[in-house]
């Protein structure tokens, strides 16, 4: 998946008691053709208030300012405001749609400096923007040791640690911020995403209702709280609905698409599957995961021509997030159209590139697992290894997750245990939120083992 950048050109100005320092850039001098200076409020400069800043500045296409947003505040109310007035009178050359503005107030009379938070902050947005993780984490550590409260701060470090795969600090940092500014949507959303990873259900679930609660017309948060409601509640019903609803607030959201898609496969409606990963496909063409999604709903319906096709264009994409948690899934559903290919080894390749761009990801373990103890080709199949992956799969999903434990199951039997294998099978039969239809492949997978045949996958008809 693609995430754009978030924030447009930089434009850097410091007040010294109402004076406007000149930017350190020429051609980011050059974007601002009026410029009237920001007042020093005489009763904030009488009792000596100073601060740092960060505005945000929405320009019409003419180049004037539709509207000022404080992204940082100054710390008080009246230095806030005497930088929205003036910044809403500033005007640009024709071009970018947002401008960020760092405004500090102070006695000394300094001007734009590296070390400000002001600064940091942006150049924080800036690295993030570049998909720069770790010196989005190092640019903000040095900001909040200037600023420790600053919520939004807090809250793009949260984003950054979320993108690099780091669930935990992810919402140490996005709790920090809520517990400054509750009203922040997207860390509650972001939190969400985090617990959901963890397999934290209820608490994942109560941060996506207070993100919908803050902001009703937000279609992530819906799509979001959906794939919770599908992966871990198993309530497909409530899940089809919030992302019908998410695509009725933003009908060109392709996730929403293909995770519907997704849900209609596992309802085995591959009609409907077919028709949402059509779309997904025709809104981000050079997404490998619709594609390889497409291709097994085809070859379920017995279109192994289109299948083909599908996977083959597939397996020739590579990944296009650098999200650690999209990125396995990504590896997966190609690993899943080379399998269509009988491409094995190119599968478990796959398969086990996963597991290294994640090893927290139980997903990631169970893939490589199952792979490793049902695969056709003989070459493949490693029962000894499959155990050792399917263990750590229930272990990070906290044994939780039945399709998991049927992994280590399917894993036992390949090995020649078929003790622990029935045992095991019979552990994720146990799980009360089953569907029909899962329930009933557990229980085949069961009465195999109870046989002492293991289990084969066969793609075109699990």
């Amino acid at each position: 998946m693609q995430f754009p950048p978030l924030f447009g050109r930089v434009f850097v100005v410091s007040i010294a008691i109402g004076v406007l320092s000149p930017p350190a850039n020429a051609e980011r001098r050059n974007t601002a053709i009026y410029a009237p200076r920001t007042e020093y409020p005489l009763d904030a400069r009488s009792r000596h208030l100073e601060g740092t800043g960060v505005f945000v500045l929405h320009l019409r296409a003419d180049g004037s300012v539709s509207s000022v947003e404080t992204v940082i505040s100054t710390g008080y109310a009246e230095l806030d405001q005497s930088g929205i007035e003036a910044f809403s009178k500033w005007r640009f050359k024709p071009g970018p749609k947002k401008i960020e503005v760092p405004l500090r107030f102070t006695m000394q009379g300094a001007s734009v400096s590296g070390n400000s938070v002001g600064n940091l902050f942006l150049e924080a947005r800036a690295a993030f923007a570049k998909r720069n993780y770790g010196e989005t984490i190092r640019l903000t550590g040095r900001a909040l040791k200037l600023s420790p409260d600053s919520a939004p701060i807090h809250a793009l470090r949260g984003d950054a640690y979320w993108r690099n795969g780091d669930a935990d600090d992810a919402i140490k940092e996005h709790s920090e911020a809520i517990r400054l500014q509750p009203s922040l949507a997207n860390s509650y959303l972001i939190r969400g995403s985090a617990y959901l990873a963890k397999g934290e259900a209820e608490k994942s679930l109560a941060d996506y209702d207070e993100v919908i609660r803050l902001q009703p017309d937000l279609a992530r948060a819906y799509c979001d709280r959906a794939d919770l409601e599908d992966d871990l509640f198993k309530q497909p019903e409530k899940a089809l609905a919030d992302y019908t609803h998410a695509i009725e607030l933003d009908p060109k959201f392709e996730r929403a698409y293909f995770d519907r898609g997704s849900l209609f496969f596992g309802r085995r409606d591959y009609a409907h599957a077919i028709a949402d990963l059509t779309e997904a496909i025709r809104l981000s063409p050079k997404d490998l995961d619709p594609y390889a999604e497409r291709a097994l709903a085809y070859l379920r319906t017995g279109d192994r021509s289109r299948a083909s096709a599908d996977a083959q264009i597939a397996t020739r994409l590579a990944p296009t997030t650098e999200m650690v948690q999209t990125r396995v899934l990504d590896l997966e559903l190609r690993a899943t159209a080379h399998e269509i290919l009988e491409q094995w080894q190119l599968a478990e390749r796959d398969l086990r590139d996963a597991c290294h761009v994640d090893p927290a990801s139980p997903d990631a373990y169970n893939g490589l697992a199952w792979c490793l103890a049902t695969c056709p080709d003989d070459r493949i199949r490693n029962g000894r290894e499959a155990v050792v992956l399917a263990t750590k799969a229930c272990e990070l999903s906290g044994w939780r997750r039945a399709g998991i434990i049927d992994t280590l199951a399917a894993a036992y039997a390949e090995s020649g245990d078929f003790d622990q294998a029935v045992k095991y099978e019979q552990q994720a039969l146990q799980d009360s939120r089953l569907q029909a239809r899962q329930r009933q492949g557990l229980e085949d997978h069961l009465r195999s083992f109870q046989q002492h045949r293991p289990y084969r996958q066969d793609l075109a008809t699990d």
